[in-house]
């Protein structure tokens, strides 16, 4: 279930990200742009064009909001209740034995062994989440990869310098 969720979250995630990337393209434009738009009455204009790019900014993160809310909740349950629920479990366990010395034993031993689990599955919890935050950025760092690839290759080209090996190893060392 957290791993779905992940999923989700990670999908919402890179849409929010793209939507703000797109939002401070149009708004440096904006800004380079500022006198002229200024000189000729352009506000309005502008004004409309920065919230056509800002409406999918807060639609993109109340869909993300959306779909990290319910796996922030099983994380805080997990996390926050461990000790509640591993005692709950020990006690349902210690109490059907008659011995009290036994009793308490099993109970200790069953509560300690339900907190590392439920711990153990909060650490597995988060690292869901880490993990879908490093795709939805995986997806961003590799385009802007290319991108810079694509300008290194016209800017080549331009010079007529004849190289084409974008990504070149470093240069070798002396003794190497």
């Amino acid at each position: 279930l957290i791993e779905r969720l992940g999923r989700y979250c990670g999908e919402a995630q890179q849409k929010v990200q793209a939507s703000e990337g797109a939002f401070r393209a149009a708004h440096a434009r904006c800004r380079t742009f500022a006198e002229g738009i200024s000189f000729y009455g352009g506000e309005a204009t502008e004004k409309v064009m920065l919230d056509n790019h800002f409406k999918p900014v807060i639609e993109n993160f109340l869909v993300f909001t959306n779909r990290k809310f319910p796996m922030e909740i099983l994380q805080l349950t997990f996390f926050q209740g461990q000790y509640t629920i591993a005692m709950l479990l020990g006690g349902v366990v210690a109490f059907k034995e008659e011995d009290q010395t036994r009793r308490t034993m099993l109970f200790d031993l069953t509560n300690s062994a339900m907190v590392q689990c439920l711990a153990a599955l909060n650490k597995i919890t988060c690292q869901v989440m880490d993990f879908a935050k490093t795709c939805a950025l995986s997806d961003r760092v590799t385009k802007l990869f290319q991108v810079m690839e694509a300008f290194l290759l016209y800017e080549f080209r331009i010079r007529g310098t004849g190289r084409v090996d974008i990504v070149s190893p470093s240069p070798s060392r002396p003794g190497s």
